[in-house]
């Protein structure tokens, strides 16, 4: 409505889902989109992800470019997780929990991440694209890897879903099994059947 650009009802619904109402896509979108038909901009749309063209230039020249070197680093490493504190991110990034908190002010203040309860953000799953694209290309697969593995560790105390979802990603199947038969109790006990 405020772009006056005509949407089918699948590709407002799909926008919504990858841009999570976030002005800047929303403009690059618009910006993108201006001289194309509703079937094209359905099919762009549906493409739509961290790693086009005109998103991740501008992630990369526009947002990223203006932190410094450890903030940026910083958000690349904490790309791997689904929900930011600043206590699983000093574990994704090997620095402090203070140093962790200061990084995630600068990436809220960037617009970057966006909050998710009183002490969790998360990255909008364009941004999330872009970091975890950039990430493989810095560290590489095995680095990856090595990272979700950590993850994985960290969060087989705190939590037994996301320590499952870390080994997996990390392409740990026993660690995996392992965890979910030291949680079965609480599965049973809490109904999680659906989510083990």
């Amino acid at each position: 409505d405020v772009y006056g650009h005509e949407l089918l009802s699948d590709s407002v619904a799909e926008l919504t889902q990858k841009t999570e109402g976030w002005a800047a896509s929303l403009a690059l979108v618009d910006a993108a989109t201006k001289q194309l038909s509703t079937n094209e901009t359905h099919m762009f749309i549906k493409a739509l992800s961290g790693t086009t063209d005109e998103v991740h230039d501008f992630l990369a020249e526009e947002v990223l470019a203006q932190l410094d070197v450890r903030t940026q680093d910083f958000i690349v490493r904490t790309s791997a997780l689904d929900i930011v504190d600043p206590e699983m991110a000093a574990v994704a990034a090997g620095v402090s929990v203070d140093q962790a908190t200061e990084c995630l002010i600068a990436a809220e203040r960037a617009g970057l991440v966006g909050r998710y309860g009183p002490r969790a953000q998360r990255f909008h799953p364009l941004v999330r694209d872009f970091l975890q694209s950039r990430l493989l290309r810095t560290v590489g697969e095995g680095g990856v890897h090595d990272l979700h593995r950590t993850l994985g560790r960290a969060c087989e105390e705190r939590d037994w879903v996301m320590a499952c979802r870390h080994y997996s990603q990390a392409g740990l199947k026993s660690e995996v099994k392992r965890v979910l038969g030291s949680a079965v109790a609480g599965i049973m006990a809490n109904g999680m059947y659906t989510v083990a």
